[in-house]
């Protein structure tokens, strides 16, 4: 029987290529005697693979040599019992019976699954956290299978021993992994991470990366390497240490500014602590939008208002969705055009005395079982919103090609689909707008911002507030020149001449060094886009 990508995706499985599986073991097996683990060891791609390696060494390869631990029955059966020692268990219960404190491997090799914690069976979660806490990590509720794999495999190589593994490429970046990455730094000698523009498993959303680490090397340090294709592998050399960085501070920062050319990452970390800039936080306030619980009852249409007669002080305006907003300014008669275009930009806020619309409309949403969802279940009155601090701007959570603070000139809120925004004290939202659209914000922003299938670039409100910008006040004539290139999309032209304003002429950035920004922004932007059209 196939497995089908559905289940493949639900248990996290999907097929290493052999290809891969070659290489991984060619790098990692380096002697006869070498003792193999593979913790979740799939149909048996990487023990085939690992058993030709010892083969070409040594003809008496013992089987004992190679542990393949594997939780499906189904997957398990398929793994060749004359190549490894195949154990059909759960691994995080096989390693807090057998191997915690007892046994230790010359070579890790894996593709771990990759399954979010609110899908992980609650038994295998318990085992995989405690065993992740015992060792002094603090997993939470964002946490990926894959996480306690490799931290615990990690945990049982011998002094000397090596590990290769394909891992999520949401490593390089989400914030649960900022141990995890301090761990791999300070763990391994020698480090290296190599990325794949193809795709290279087939109906997965998930980027990946292939994991190398020597917990001893004669060539320390840390080498990232991006290729095109599998293809690549043939013709790659590790043994040199050209390519490492020598001087890697041991942090839990993002991984992904290793994207950068070595001068572009320079570039930047010299030029991020300018003395004219500033953090995000320091010039103004960000936070979610309004959680309504039921975004479906609360946020309508025209088609709605009139079908239920909703009069005009039951509601008020509200920006729902980035496409909602186009330029850099929302204005009251973008805000008509998209009602008048059955868009859904009025949020039901009924009176304190209901009217009779009010309750018929209350009681549609009961019928439709509006009221039962957590964030309305624990609401005195569930239809009763809570509102918080007017918008100023609107900071797109979620954006493609550019991050960007939209002006509110109207009275409309909005949604925890866009991140809400006011200026602090001091501070003027039209500058700090047009102040943010620079090269060097804008290649921190892709630094600090997480990307996922599709090419989406995603901010929460901390990742924000860290980011870097300075801050100008411009004159009407240049607020004028700014604003209708980017109501009219010429967004690049807007950053060149904010470029020229700002870091130029009033930062002191030389020609070449706004150039390093420039192309260290959009050589991040162009790989994230290409991500969407490979996935």
């Amino acid at each position: 029987m196939r497995e089908t990508l559905d289940s493949k995706k639900n248990r996290g499985g999907y097929y290493t290529p052999k290809k891969l599986t070659d290489f991984i073991s060619k790098w990692a097996i380096e002697k006869p005697s070498d003792k193999v683990l593979e913790p979740s060891a799939g149909d048996g791609g990487f023990v085939n693979s690992a058993y030709e390696v010892f083969k070409s060494m040594d003809d008496k390869f013992c089987t004992k040599q190679f542990l393949a631990i594997e939780s499906n029955e189904f997957e398990a059966l398929k793994i060749d019992k004359t190549k490894a020692k195949v154990v059909n268990s759960d691994f995080f219960k096989y390693f807090q019976a057998e191997l915690q404190n007892k046994e230790t491997f010359d070579v890790i090799l894996g593709n771990p699954p990759f399954i979010r914690y609110q899908s992980i069976d609650r038994d295998v979660s318990d085992r995989a956290f405690d065993s992740m806490k015992y060792y002094g990590f603090t997993p939470n509720k964002m946490t990926n299978l894959w996480a306690p794999f490799l931290l615990l495999s990690s945990e049982l190589i011998a002094d000397g021993g090596r590990l290769g593994m394909v891992i999520p490429a949401e490593l390089l970046q989400v914030d649960y992994a900022a141990d995890i990455r301090s761990y791999l730094l300070e763990k391994f000698q020698e480090l290296t991470l190599i990325s794949f523009n193809d795709n290279l498993f087939e109906g997965a959303q998930q980027e990946v990366v292939v994991l190398l680490g020597k917990t001893r090397s004669e060539n320390k340090g840390f080498r990232f390497i991006e290729l095109d294709s599998l293809n690549d592998l043939d013709s790659l050399e590790l043994n040199d240490d050209v390519s490492l960085i020598k001087d890697v501070e041991v942090s839990r920062d993002k991984w992904l500014k290793y994207f950068l050319k070595p001068s572009e990452l320079s570039n930047f970390k010299l030029a991020i602590s300018h003395k004219n800039l500033h953090s995000f936080n320091d010039i103004a306030e960000v936070n979610v939008g309004i959680v309504t619980g039921q975004n479906e009852f609360f946020v309508v249409n025209k088609q709605t208002v009139e079908s239920f007669e909703l009069e005009s002080n039951s509601l008020t305006d509200i920006i729902s969705r980035a496409e909602q907003l186009k330029g850099i300014e929302l204005n009251e008669s973008r805000l008509q055009e998209l009602y008048k275009d059955n868009k859904k930009v009025k949020m039901f806020i009924p009176k304190k005395l209901l009217s009779n619309n009010e309750k018929n409309y209350i009681l549609f949403g009961e019928s439709n079982g509006y009221h039962l969802g957590y964030k309305t279940r624990i609401r005195k009155e569930w239809y009763r919103v809570p509102l918080t601090w007017f918008p100023e701007a609107f900071f797109l959570r979620q954006v493609h090609e550019y991050p960007k603070i939209v002006i509110n000139n109207t009275k409309a809120v909005n949604t925890d689909t866009l991140h809400k925004v006011r200026a602090k004290e001091g501070f003027d939202i039209y500058n700090i707008s047009l102040s943010f659209l620079n090269s060097l914000t804008l290649l921190q922003c892709e630094l600090s911002g997480r990307s996922y299938g599709g090419g989406v670039l995603t901010f929460e409100p901390g990742e924000v507030r860290s980011i870097k910008l300075p801050y100008y006040q411009f004159n009407d004539s240049e607020k004028k020149v700014l604003i209708n290139l980017l109501e009219d999309s010429r967004f690049q032209q807007a950053v060149d001449i904010i470029d020229n304003i700002i870091l130029k002429d009033k930062l002191n950035f030389s020609e070449q060094e706004i150039f390093k920004f420039k192309s260290g922004w959009q050589r991040l932007k162009s790989r994230r886009l290409n991500r969407k059209k490979r996935l």
